[in-house]
Parts: C-alpha cells; structure tokens; sequence
C-alpha cells in the first residue's frame, strides 16, 4: 500500500510437488503470477496483461509471469489455437493442459472482471475430477436466466456501437463483449432489481452468456 492509500492485490497459481499430484510440473514447490488488481477504497482496477507484465518488470520478476505461448489477432484467430500437441513450457517435454485467452490491451473498468477464456487440450479430459451432483436450479431463476437473454439484442448492440463507435478489427470484440454485457445487465436490473439480493451462485448462472454474443459481434466485422 502506498500513501494514497490504494493497495495493489497479485493473483497467482502455485504449482509441483505435493499439489499437482497427476501433473508433475516441477519437483519443488513454484508459482506463477496471471493478474493483478489496484485497489482504491471500493474501486477495484485489474491492469492490463501488458501493464502487469511491466510492473513485474520494474520488480524483477518477469520470470514468474505465466507462459506466454502467443499472440493472437483477435477471439476468433485465439479459439483456433491448436492445444492438443502443446508442450509446457515449465514442464519440458510434457504436454500443456491447455491455455488461457486473455486480452492483451484493453480498457479497464472499475469493479469489472478482466476477461478470460479457457480452451483445454481433450487429452486431459480424463484428469478431471469426478463431476459433483448438478446444481439444482429454481424454476424462478430459470425463469429469470431466460429473460435476461431477451436483453442480448442486435438493436442493444447497435446502440452501444452508435456511443462508442463501431467495431473496427477482431482485437476489439473483447471490449464490445464487456460493454454489450454490462448495458444489458444494468437494464435487466433495473426491471428485475431483487436479482441484486439472490445468490451469488444463481446471478452467475442468470447472467451467463453463450457463445451467440461474440458471433454477433462478429457479424458486424
């Protein structure tokens, strides 16, 4: 924390022995770092991949970012990324669970989750764990679920084009997907505000979007 008060929070995954039991990355115990957060008082900033990774710079502590394996022009050229002949780069010589599609540069939003999308190699598949019992979700959430997905609309997305510009290039569909959603929410809420007091569980499962929003947002490239 510094003398303005804000305080940055490092967000990291610990790795090897005693913890990937299946998965032997490394023979003593290491971590990596992903994301980090800067928080002022009841805002909360995540930084971009590239102003965390010249913080860590600035530390000496590159070397303990996550593994890049490569940069893609963007969503669509990122999803086709082969994953299944990956080979760790922690690991030499074993094969990469999979990887995580994160944005580069993109504008941040106060209290908003970066965004992220995991594409796993099929091979390990059979390295999940049992799948738990399935949630039962109420018929009022259902309900609820259903309508929100009435405030996902190419006239809503239009809108948001007319206030921030049109899309210009595939690295920008991040951005769109985060605006897109948070207008949509923020009406929903308006017309459904006890969603604010449910469960954290079943807001997530409410306001969870399928892959017809970036294909959408595609549409307009």
């Amino acid at each position: 924390m510094n003398d303005n008060g804000k305080s940055i929070r490092i967000y990291g995954e610990l790795f090897g022995k005693g913890i990937n039991r299946r998965l032997p990355y490394s023979e003593k115990k290491e971590i990596r770092f992903f994301d980090a957060m800067i928080e002022n008082g009841d805002e909360e900033i995540y930084l971009t991949q590239k102003e965390f990774i010249k913080f860590l710079e600035n530390l000496d502590l590159k070397h303990l970012f996550v593994p890049i394996v490569g940069y893609a022009d963007g969503l669509e050229e990122a999803m086709n990324y082969d994953v299944e002949k990956l080979e760790s780069q922690i690991a030499k010589g074993k094969a990469a669970e999979g990887i995580v599609i994160k944005l580069y540069e993109i504008l941040r939003k106060k209290n908003k989750l970066p965004f992220f999308l995991k594409k796993k190699s099929k091979s390990f598949e059979e390295l999940k764990p049992k799948k738990k019992p399935s949630r039962k979700i109420d018929n009022e959430v259902i309900k609820l679920r259903k309508e929100f997905l009435r405030y996902i609309t190419k006239n809503r997305l239009q809108g948001i084009f007319s206030k921030e510009g049109m899309i210009q290039s595939k690295k920008e569909i991040g951005k769109y997907i985060g605006l897109f959603i948070v207008d949509a929410r923020k009406d929903f809420l308006k017309d459904y505000p006890e969603v604010i007091e449910m469960d954290k569980l079943d807001q997530k499962y409410i306001f969870k979007v399928n892959s017809d929003v970036p294909k959408m947002i595609i549409s307009f490239l």
